[in-house]
């Protein structure tokens, strides 16, 4: 959704999907902020990468996950994530 701002992202997102503790949830859900938005947990990130959960239903679903640890391991995951997406042809590259 580029070029969108948060209040205009808030009313196109239909749900996040949440993969980390429920820390994490109390603070995703201060943040988002919105009646417009459902907010669940429904796995952790290694389960939706090897299939162990399903992932987004529809295109108006978002994945929110949050990374904990040292930058070395969130560098290695991020690698093995771009991976298998570029292997699995999904995914689309945005510029910063």
């Amino acid at each position: 959704m580029p070029g969108l701002t948060s209040g205009e992202i808030e009313s196109q997102v239909g749900k996040f999907e949440i993969a980390a503790s429920d820390k994490f949830l109390k603070e995703a859900i201060g943040a988002v902020n919105s009646e417009k938005v459902v907010i669940k947990f429904t796995g952790e990130l290694g389960e939706l990468i090897n299939k162990k959960i399903s992932g987004r239903k529809s295109q108006n679903e978002i994945t929110l996950f949050k990374t904990v640890g040292s930058a070395v391991l969130d560098l290695v995951v991020a690698e093995l994530i771009l991976e298998k997406a570029k292997n699995s042809k999904i995914g689309m590259q945005v510029e910063i």
